[in-house]
């Protein structure tokens, strides 16, 4: 009868250990969303940024599908990150680049005053998105 408990207290012990171990795993790396939950995530927005800057239907055709382009060079640029192992600095390179193409794009058909509510509205999304992640201090310190 005590082998059984030593053994089952044993059994026990692993089970717990295996339990925090991929519980672990888990918490370090919560965001990790594949190549589809993004896709859907920038469609999604997408449509309420142009819904928020209220085009007329000829320049949310253009913009739509500038942003559409924007959003499958996004979710390539990730993919080939996370598979050479360039993490997330690597990744933010890449994003910035194409960023930059789709703002100058979009700004070749968007006026001043909408291309600054687009600024505004992407500015926006990212604060919200680093304060959902407890991440409040500004990326780059010196301001600039």
């Amino acid at each position: 009868m005590q082998r059984f408990l030593l053994s089952f207290f044993r059994l026990g012990i692993l089970a717990l250990i295996l339990w925090v171990v991929s519980f672990s795993m888990a918490q370090a790396q919560p965001n990790k969303m594949g190549p589809e939950k993004m896709k859907e995530r920038f469609t999604k927005e997408m449509e309420s940024t142009l819904q928020a800057l209220a085009l007329d239907e000829a320049t949310t055709a253009k913009a739509r599908q500038i942003i559409s382009a924007n959003i499958e060079q996004r979710v390539k640029a990730m993919k080939e990150a996370r598979e050479n192992g360039s993490g997330i600095q690597g990744m933010r390179q890449a994003m910035e680049g194409v960023n930059e193409q789709t703002r100058k794009e979009l700004a070749g058909i968007l006026s001043k005053d909408q291309m600054k509510q687009y600024r505004k509205i992407q500015k926006d999304r990212f604060e919200a998105r680093r304060n959902r992640r407890g991440r409040k201090a500004q990326r780059n310190p010196s301001g600039s």
